[in-house]
């Protein structure tokens, strides 16, 4: 890397809109970049860089590399459990610190209402003098529970079945099989189709774990007392299962053991075994799992893994393997296995046996969701700072951490990146008139969110959306109207009927991220709406953006297309075939049309110039205008020049004469000057015609354009003049033909004659788009 390839300049990140729109982001450098731009400019201007210049090169570049060598760190909540001598697994392992690691007490607090339903424990007795230990803690659950029992000789069968022979609450079955996969293999298994059979199970096992030299005694008491302790415990843990959409509950880890949370020898297990499952596993991915392989469940949040087809010959013999198996890698992978089933886990916890108060959070029913969004972490988000290149050349394309929300109430979500009235141009504008039309379709049937995913969210933005809840703090998803600020802090709350509208192709790329997860959480496959409003991959040409713009197209029957302009529907459905689509048609803005008036026109010409927009050719329209001056150094000084749109340094516009920079003027304003101005020039290298050509001709002036692929704004209005060869010169002869016709004829100019054009595809209508969102 040389200094040659800095670009020490803000850059436009929002180029999605009508084209009248920019949004400046933040630079894509970092302050120590800046830093090292300043001294080497000051080292050139003092004449230092002539003599140090290859020091002063080689320091930039080590600076800037230096970036790049920094190791990813866990977010503050979480850490790596390190590879030492005394801890061994064959790689890091990232975990919940113990301050962050919260679990529900058991027993909850409140009415806890839970059917009858049909309930199995699974049991794997190796040590059969612990059957009357395990019975007195099966008598705790309160319905009829039919238990399922394996061993591995016909000897301790025979001591089991005379244990249990005053149990009388469900049917016992006993059965022998080989010593394989410890309480694994016979669960999943030997009792395979036990589990069709029922609603829910408890897998229990007689466990002694006599490799560990008296730390771990007292493991087996602290998993049943979490799991059977008494009735009102069982009835929490049914109640998670019944009513939250929780697939597994699991105890707290046991204090001595959590420093043994790890991967261990199993990773690649793991990955293997979920990968069969259509399920890709990293190193970066949080390890969670039941500590133990003891929990309740309902079927369906291990069906996937039943659906493997296991048998007892994929599981090793028995040789006192304390880590690297087969059922090893199956515990860890429990979790990851029930999110893929679209079910959430929990961990559960007594106050009396956890040591850790402060992260056992007391349960009464009516809290129990906001506190399980405390406890549930799903493993499939990124709890680790993103170290890609992509995350520093291009932090627009990102992906949110996300969390289901039990909320079932529809919502319609707003993806914008900005909404500062400061920063928005005419493509936010239009973003917020299809999600307002929308809303008022939609109306209280519906819960609503605005998600800012780049700009910072201005007191006065707040104070313009003031029936919006500015929120913070993602735990509670019950908010009806929310305004959320995600630049930094990339997490989301999804729900099952969540409907998302994308505005640019960086909030498409997050959205099929967003509906990804909530077919992961949900099992659900909603559509994207998607607001087309140029075609966004030649703004970045030949670039990984270009490529991830592109993308976004290319999933076309994930998405209703909503197409600004019949220009641009044309272009895109050429291209490609969405699962629906609609247009906006070109309507004069109301605000504008009340404000324009008739007054005696003016020697003026207005452009539109946006230096930072590449596609509205600044550079070429200003010189433009020079050579017209030049050309006619007479006439020119009896004609006044406005630019409107962006403010600029008077420099870039030194060598035009006459000249006034407006910037991005106030509605009042503009319609001034449309008002009072005899000839205007807009240009767009894109197929959106955008808003200020038809605008200016709209208001009666004479407007220089330019023509694209399906696109001849003269086809609108015989006020506009479309240039198929787009050059300074041909700018300057289409100027100087209007403005000589100006001089010799006077100005004849007509208002309101911008004609809509013939489409095929259906005109944007919000109650019908509405009534079919979540069909």
């Amino acid at each position: 890397m040389t200094i040659n390839s800095f670009h020490f300049k803000h850059e436009i990140r929002y180029n999605t809109t009508n084209t009248d729109e920019s949004y400046y982001d933040r630079t894509r450098r970092d302050k120590s970049k800046i830093m090292v731009f300043k001294f080497f400019n000051k080292s050139k201007k003092y004449g230092f860089y002539f003599i140090f210049h290859k020091i002063v090169l080689r320091l930039c570049e080590k600076i800037i590399a230096k970036e790049f060598l920094v190791a990813p760190k866990p977010f503050r909540e979480f850490f790596y459990i390190e590879v030492t001598p005394t801890n061994n697994p064959e790689i890091e392992t990232l975990r919940l610190r113990d301050s962050n690691d919260y679990a529900l007490e058991v027993p909850f607090k409140g009415s806890l209402h839970v059917k009858n339903a049909r309930i199995a424990a699974i049991i794997h007795i190796y040590y059969p003098e612990l059957s009357g230990n395990i019975l007195s803690y099966l008598q705790n659950i309160p319905f009829a529970t039919d238990l399922y029992i394996s061993t591995d000789t016909e000897v301790k069968k025979t001591e089991i079945l005379k244990q249990f022979s005053h149990y009388e609450r469900g049917a016992i079955t006993v059965k022998v099989f080989q010593n394989r996969g410890r309480d694994i293999a016979p669960f999943i298994v030997g009792f395979k189709e036990v589990f069709y059979e029922y609603d829910y199970f408890v897998h229990l096992h007689s466990k002694k774990s006599p490799h560990s030299e008296g730390g771990l005694l007292d493991w087996r008491e602290y998993l049943f007392e979490n799991l059977l302790g008494s009735a009102e415990i069982v009835r929490s843990h049914l109640y998670l299962l019944e009513h939250h959409n929780v697939g597994i509950v699991f105890p707290q880890h046991f204090v001595p053991l959590r420093i043994n949370i790890n991967w261990g020898y199993d990773f690649t297990l793991v990955k293997q075994l979920l990968k069969r499952m259509g399920v890709a596993l990293n190193s970066e991915q949080l390890l969670e799992f039941p500590s133990g392989s003891m929990f309740w469940g309902r079927t369906d949040a291990v069906k996937p893994l039943l659906d493997l087809e296991l048998s007892f010959s994929d599981f090793p013999e028995e040789s006192g393997q304390i880590d690297g198996t087969l059922a090893h890698a199956i515990e860890r992978s429990f979790l990851y296995i029930c999110e893929t089933a679209h079910l959430k886990w929990a961990k559960v916890a007594r106050h009396e046996y956890y040591p850790l108060k402060k992260t056992i959070l007391p349960v009464s029913v009516e809290q129990i969701e906001i506190l399980l969004n405390r406890v549930y972490r799903p493993l499939f988000n990124r709890y680790v700072e993103n170290d890609s290149r992509l995350a520093k050349t291009l932090p627009e394309y990102s992906r949110y951490n996300t969390y289901p929300s039990s909320c079932p109430k529809p919502r319609l979500n707003l993806m914008v990146p900005t909404i500062n009235s400061k920063e928005a141009f005419g493509g936010i504008a239009t973003a917020l008139k299809v999600y307002n039309a929308l809303k008022a379709a939609l109306g209280s049937s519906c819960d609503y969110r605005i998600i800012v995913d780049i700009g910072k969210i201005g007191e006065a933005a707040k104070a313009d959306f003031s029936e919006y809840c500015f929120v913070e703090d993602i735990v509670d998803d019950t908010i009806s109207m929310q305004l959320i600020e995600t630049r930094e802090h990339k997490e989301l709350h999804i729900r099952k009927q969540d409907i998302f509208l994308a505005t640019a192709w960086w909030t498409a790329s997050s959205a099929f991220f967003l509906l990804d997860d909530q077919q992961r959480f949900f099992n659900v496959s909603h559509k994207l709406l998607y607001l087309i409003q140029d075609y966004e991959s030649n703004f970045n040409a030949w670039s990984a953006s270009w490529v991830f713009a592109e993308n976004t197209y290319k999933e076309s029957q994930r998405i209703i297309a909503i197409i600004n302009s019949e220009e641009l529907a044309r272009f895109m459905s050429n291209r490609y075939h969405f699962a629906d689509s609609c247009y906006l048609p070109f309507t004069i803005n109301e605000n504008i049309q009340k404000q324009l008036h008739h007054v005696e026109r003016k020697r003026q010409i207005l452009f539109y110039g946006r230096p930072t927009v590449e596609r509205n050719t600044f550079d070429m329209i200003v010189d433009a205008l020079s050579l017209w001056q030049k050309r006619n150094p007479i006439t020119c000084k009896s004609w006044q020049i406005f630019s409107l749109g962006e403010d600029y340094a008077d420099s870039y516009v030194s060598h035009v004469k006459h000249i006034t920079v407006v910037g991005k003027a106030s509605l009042p304003q503009y319609a001034a000057l449309l008002s009072e101005s005899m000839v205007g020039i807009s240009l767009m290298v894109s197929p959106h015609p955008s808003y200020p050509p038809l605008e200016m001709a709209y208001a009666g002036m004479k407007t220089v354009t330019n023509s694209y692929e399906g696109k001849d704004l003269s086809q609108r209005s015989d006020n506009i003049v479309s240039l198929d060869l787009l050059s300074v010169e041909t700018i300057a002869n289409a100027l100087e033909k209007i403005c000589d016709g100006v001089e010799a004829d006077g100005f004849s100019s007509h208002e309101h004659d911008v004609s809509a054009l013939p489409l095929e595809m259906k005109p944007f209508c919000a109650r019908q788009l509405s009534d079919s969102l979540w069909s």
